[in-house]
């Protein structure tokens, strides 16, 4: 993959472009490699795993997963042994200048996999595909709501983290199934539950309850790309009580249900296996 067309390196399968905003579905064949490059701008994998190289690290991004690429800061991107999909959010300096948006993001953070900016995504390729004319106005506010995210995780990139805030992370991420209290989680961390809920709050913008809401809507949102799981089962180990509960959490994080959503992803992997 020596050359970009259309601006992109991989194929542009639909795209939404209106005044330096433009939200893109790209396909990449599999083991395919971008050569190192410079798109400020956001990418999810959809349905595949990619690796993004940043000078000397290198960063997996799973189904779900979305990397913020800031100005001036080039990277390389690699798929995987199968052919994948991303999608692309780019907003040039004159669209964000336009609308009051700080241009300088090269001190944002890499990965924002595990901030509200992978909702917003996940939102906007389900937008992508509406084609009523309040498009153009949800896709605008919907990157607005990125914009101002990045700029609240940009302020709390800047603070300091505690170790065992670091500790309390895994600890939460590995028992998403399990109902937890304030008090065990203070035991996790040896601090006090009031220090716990303070660091959420400073640290993640959001409670620990809410936090962990997010990390099960992360794994099934995955679960959903990358397995034929049944959706009562994929709800259920993440950490919903049921398919109903785990419909409604889904639904008003990403705008549908569990069901079309995975239908939006594994209807176009269909159509594409039947064009081969």
């Amino acid at each position: 993959m020596n050359a970009a067309i259309n601006g992109y390196y991989g194929a542009v399968r639909r795209q939404f472009a209106q005044d330096g905003l433009s939200v893109t579905e790209l396909g990449y064949a599999s083991h395919a490699t971008v050569p190192t490059h410079v798109c400020p701008g956001f990418f999810m994998s959809i349905d595949a795993t990619f690796v993004e190289d940043w000078y000397a690290d290198s960063y997996r991004l799973d189904a779900g997963d979305v990397s913020c690429h800031p100005d001036c800061e080039p990277y390389r991107l690699a798929t995987s042994s199968n052919p994948s999909r991303g999608l692309a959010v780019d907003l040039s300096e004159a669209w964000r200048s336009a609308r009051g948006v700080g241009a300088r993001w090269n001190d944002a953070p890499i990965n924002v996999s595990h901030s509200r900016v992978s909702w917003l995504m996940a939102r906007l390729y389900v937008e992508l595909g509406s084609r009523d004319n309040a498009r153009p106005l949800v896709v605008e506010s919907l990157a607005l709501e990125i914009c101002s995210e990045m700029a609240a995780s940009r302020e709390r990139a800047d603070r300091f983290i505690p170790r065992w805030m670091r500790r309390l992370r895994e600890f939460l991420n590995e028992h998403l199934c399990t109902s937890l209290t304030l008090t065990q989680l203070a035991q996790v961390a040896e601090v006090s539950p009031v220090a716990v809920v303070k660091a959420f709050r400073r640290l993640e913008g959001m409670t620990p309850g809410e936090f962990v809401r997010h990390a099960r809507l992360v794994r099934a949102r995955r679960a959903l790309a990358t397995t034929d799981w049944r959706i009562s089962f994929i709800g259920v180990e993440a950490g919903f009580y049921d398919q109903s509960h785990f419909d409604r959490a889904f639904t008003a994080a990403v705008g549908t249900t569990p069901a079309t959503y995975r239908q939006l992803i594994r209807g176009r992997k269909e159509r594409r296996r039947e064009h081969r």
